[in-house]
């Protein structure tokens, strides 16, 4: 099964319908959401997109749609963690 890791506007323009989201993104978005793909989102990425609800960025119920997305379909949706080994391997790898 192929994967892709999503930052924080892609998904979001995913749960929202965005215009601003690529076509080739919301393909991919759509396999994930028929279990064709998985797309890894990085801990960091919820992190922000409740900060961006706090702030009234994103709908609130942003969060609860997302959070229902990654409780329904966690082979679709699966998050990675940000971890002593992430943050170790983010050391290594040049901005």
């Amino acid at each position: 099964m192929n994967q892709f890791v999503s930052n924080t506007h892609p998904l979001v323009w995913h749960l929202t319908s965005s215009p601003n989201l690529s076509p080739t993104a919301r393909q991919i978005f759509e396999q994930a959401d028929r279990g064709e793909c998985q797309i890894i989102i990085p801990a960091i990425v919820l992190v922000e997109i409740i900060y961006l609800a706090e702030r009234w960025k994103v709908e609130p119920r942003l969060v609860d749609e997302l959070l229902s997305l990654l409780a329904i379909a966690p082979q679709n949706y699966s998050i990675a963690p940000l971890d002593l080994e992430v943050i170790a391997v983010m050391r290594t790898i040049d901005a």
